[in-house]
């Protein structure tokens, strides 16, 4: 039987055999057959990933080295915007209770928001970066990070 050995651990997941939620560095051809072989993506920032490894044959030869390389793509998330209400020349702070994702209780931490279309009388930015268009945040920045800011002036 076929012996799979990881000989460079994925960078931005981890492969998991079976149901089993520990990392793994070895998995046999068996497990390939069955589909119990999983890469779990864990860094919303990388869209690819790789990992290199060997397999060892019966009789104990070896191959060379190969890399096995990863795309990931991302799910498609429902997200449900409530109103919010801006006074005008001061930042209000967009939150989980505004922005939610359906069928959650709040924007996991590790979901990325892509802003499609501006604004058109204001802006969001970053607390830390005022005066900044965002034009993505993820969800631990909705702790207080991502405000909307409606300038005093606004031309019509």
């Amino acid at each position: 039987m076929r012996r799979y050995e990881v000989t460079a651990a994925a960078r931005h997941g981890v492969l998991l055999v079976g149901d089993g939620d520990d990392a793994v560095r070895t998995f046999t051809q068996a497990d390939v057959d069955a589909g119990r072989v999983r890469y779990r993506h864990r860094d919303v920032s990388a869209d690819t990933d790789y990992f290199r490894f060997r397999v060892g044959h019966v009789g104990g030869l070896e191959s060379v080295e190969r890399e096995f390389a990863v795309a990931v793509e991302s799910p498609v998330m429902a997200v449900r915007a409530a109103n919010l209400t801006v006074i005008e020349g001061q930042a209000t702070f967009v939150d989980a209770g505004t922005l939610t994702l359906v069928g959650q209780r709040g924007p996991a931490a590790d979901v990325l928001f892509s802003v499609l279309t501006q604004p058109s009388h204001g802006r969001l930015e970053a607390a830390d970066r005022p005066g900044v268009r965002l034009t993505q945040f993820s969800g631990d920045q909705l702790q207080g990070s991502v405000a909307f800011v409606r300038p005093s002036c606004v031309s019509l």
